[in-house]
């Protein structure tokens, strides 16, 4: 849900400089790297931390 809310929130920001096809592309990669990064370190972090949550 956090990735979807980025990627339009992006998309935004976007569109009037780059138009809306360019806008949604950048905003689509953009928002998949950040959803990787942080699905990396959600699964490399140690089991302890991922206990506490």
């Amino acid at each position: 849900m956090l990735s979807t809310a980025a990627c339009a929130g992006l998309y935004l920001l976007l569109r009037t400089a780059t138009g809306p096809a360019a806008a949604n592309a950048l905003a689509l990669v953009l928002a998949a790297i950040g959803n990787t990064a942080a699905d990396r370190q959600r699964a490399l972090a140690p089991a302890s931390a991922q206990a506490q949550e």
